[in-house]
């Protein structure tokens, strides 16, 4: 939060994971650690959950968790878009 802007996808992200009981946590990473975690993902407006592939020349999939992420936030905006009407 310190360097990145608190976006409203990252706000309601979060709170549909925690909706889960799926905790989150932020924090800096060194460069060296990257090779400690099987995934990343960056969020926005448009692309709502963003998997991220390559870092600094280290490739990954996608886990399945991060695609579990992506499917928790479809259901978390269709369920707020339903409750609209």
């Amino acid at each position: 939060a310190e360097y990145v802007l608190e976006g409203v996808t990252k706000l309601t992200l979060t709170e549909a994971l925690r909706e889960q009981s799926i905790t989150v946590e932020e924090r800096q990473l060194a460069l060296s650690e990257i090779k400690n975690y099987i995934g990343f993902f960056l969020t926005s407006t448009s692309s709502k959950v963003l998997p991220i592939t390559e870092i600094d020349g280290h490739k990954f999939e996608i886990p399945q968790l991060i695609k579990t992420v992506m499917e928790i936030y479809d259901q978390y905006l269709r369920e707020y878009a339903s409750s609209l009407m």
